[in-house]
Order: structure tokens, then sequence, then C-alpha cells
């Protein structure tokens, strides 16, 4: 079985659903959760999770010390004040799609799951 990839974002993929067939094709189990999202669901399953594109729900670091799969958060949106990254940074790599959109004009959410393939492909987590 591929690695898995939690999608908590509403906005992720709502134009089209060619970003969830780019992880699919690239051997990926995703898990969305967008509108019916639930916290307390969240904090319970977010462990069995390779990958998490995050919204703008909490993260709070005690969840995230119990992730020990965890190797990337990206967060799709603004800002990244809803993660823990003093605690993110000790072993799990944050990519923002804030970041990508300053350097990049066009195709940002394309150079966002290229960077995320990148970091889950090439980790041997």
């Amino acid at each position: 079985m591929g690695k898995k990839v939690l999608v908590t974002s509403r906005s992720f993929g709502n134009i089209s659903d060619e970003p969830y067939e780019i992880l699919r094709e690239a051997g990926l189990e995703v898990t969305k959760t967008g509108l019916d999202f639930d916290q307390a669901e969240f904090e319970r399953t977010i462990s069995d999770y390779d990958a998490l594109i995050i919204g703008a729900h909490p993260f709070p670091p005690e969840v995230l010390e119990r992730c020990d799969k965890l190797q990337i958060i990206c967060k799709h949106g603004v800002g990244l004040d809803n993660i823990p990254l003093e605690k993110a940074k000790e072993n799990v790599e944050t990519i923002s799609m804030e970041a990508i959109e300053l350097l990049h004009e066009f195709e940002t959410e394309d150079l966002f799951l290229e960077e995320l393939l990148k970091a889950l492909i090439h980790r041997k987590k």
C-alpha cells in the first residue's frame, strides 16, 4: 500500500479533481475531509497518515507529538499560525502554498503538488 495523505483544506482541489488524480497516480492513498471536517476525528486519526494538506483548523502540538508517521505538512492557504512550527521542525517538513505563490506567479497548485510528491517519494522515513 502507498503512503497516506489526509486533506483537510476545504478549497484544495475544488476547481478540478486533477490534484487528487495526480496524488493517486503517484501511488498515494488520499482521504479528504473537506466540509465534513471534525477536529476530534482529525486529532484521533492524523497519526495514521504520512502527509497532511491542512487548511485553517488548529493542529495542537500535543497531537503532532503523536504523529510518528507524518513526514510532511502542506499548508494550503495563507499563514502558518495554526501549525506548531517549532515542534514540526524537529522531524516534519512544512510546505506553504503561500510561500510558493510568492515565488511563482503561475501554476502554484502544480508546484505545490510537485513539492509534496518530492518530499514523500524521496524521504526514507
